[in-house]
């Protein structure tokens, strides 16, 4: 921003602050209670949260916009760790998890929150959705009641 004359050309800051258990991503298998899972979950949420609030004043200070550009769960997991992760992404936890990440997301950002979505199952690859099927209902898809809850607070 303090390179020449960018900070005219500029009219908002934007990151991507993904979500997730990236230990997952290995051939060791993960071990652990849901709670315990969603407990590490909650500290990166809170490390993400720092990050992308640094990026937001830095927006601030220059008068410009801060905006989510790209932004949802992202935990990736081999074969050995993907039962574990499909149980977390249907889990009660991840809604509640998914609650507080939107809501500290729209209190630091000035600008809009775009959530990357992919209808799809969980899979080593990832899970990317708010639901795994269209029709899913809300019940058995926490991320997805979690956004249409934030949605309706607008």
């Amino acid at each position: 921003m303090e390179f020449r004359d960018a900070a005219q050309w500029i009219d908002a800051i934007a990151d991507a602050p993904y979500l997730g258990l990236y230990d997952m991503n290995t051939d060791t298998p993960i071990e652990g209670t849901q709670a315990e899972l969603f407990a590490r979950l909650e500290t990166v949420r809170r490390e993400f949260i720092a990050n992308t609030t640094a990026i937001a004043a830095a927006a601030k200070r220059y008068g410009k916009l801060s905006m989510i550009y790209e932004v949802g769960q992202g935990t990736i997991s081999t074969d050995v760790n993907a039962a574990i992760n499909e149980a977390m992404q249907r889990s009660p936890l991840m809604g509640e998890a998914y609650d507080r990440y939107l809501a500290d997301l729209r209190a630091v950002h000035t600008g809009p929150l775009m959530l990357f979505n992919s209808t799809g199952p969980t899979s080593k690859y990832g899970s990317w959705g708010q639901h795994e099927f269209t029709g899913q209902p809300d019940e058995a898809s926490p991320k997805r009641r979690a956004i249409r809850t934030a949605v309706g607070q607008r």
